[in-house]
């Protein structure tokens, strides 16, 4: 972490003069459920208590990240890039309401909330302490995400996310995983696809509402 600030502070001093859009990263989110749930990316495991520390660790990072931003007296704008899957549940039970729930909760809200609001959810707490996997953290630390929110943020959009509650138990002796709390469907219209995605334009449309209306249009 202290490292990704230092790094941070060298390209402020070194190129601050020039650049006047500054982001923390591309889909940090993305990184840290591919790396630390599916094993797609480095370190490739499957440890919920891992992910959990990790999302946490990144959101210091992105808070001293802007944090040095700050302390350098640029001119211009600092934030950092999402990715956004619009969640929708696949049909109306309860259960599958919840199941997209859950995915939007961990997947956008959680991100969008630190960057901007600077706070973690109380829900995303809840959830946290039911599964036994709350990160390792200190008071300060959030107190320095609380502090240092973000002034510009970008999205990126390729498809919807369609859910619902998994359809079968889970084994009681694996590890978590967020497949125990949501199963993907495909769209039971079939739908266009590109690269194996759905393409549904509405749902970027309503990934911006979502920002409109629970950010206060930032």
């Amino acid at each position: 972490i202290d490292e990704f600030e230092y790094y941070a502070q060298q390209c402020f001093e070194n190129f601050g003069d020039l650049v006047k859009k500054w982001f923390s990263a591309v889909e940090a989110g993305i990184t840290i459920k591919l790396g630390y749930q599916f094993m797609n990316h480095p370190p490739f495991v499957s440890d919920f208590k891992r992910f959990t520390q990790a999302m946490f660790n990144w959101f210091l990072c992105n808070a001293k990240f802007v944090r040095a931003f700050k302390q350098a007296n640029i001119t211009g704008d600092v934030g950092t890039l999402h990715v956004v899957h619009t969640t929708y549940p696949m049909g109306s039970r309860s259960e599958d309401i919840e199941a997209a729930n859950i995915e939007d909760m961990l997947d956008r809200r959680v991100y969008l909330d630190v960057y901007i609001k600077g706070e973690i959810p109380s829900d995303v707490w809840d959830f946290w302490k039911k599964h036994n996997v709350t990160p390792n953290f200190e008071e300060s630390d959030l107190q320095l995400i609380k502090d240092n929110t973000i002034t510009l943020l970008g999205l990126n959009y390729y498809s919807v996310s369609r859910v619902r509650a998994p359809q079968f138990a889970k084994n009681p002796n694996a590890p978590l995983h967020l497949n125990h709390f949501v199963e993907h469907m495909q769209s039971p219209a079939g739908g266009r696809k590109a690269y194996g995605r759905e393409i549904y334009e509405k749902g970027l449309l309503d990934a911006l509402y979502s920002i409109r209306d629970e950010y206060d249009n930032f």
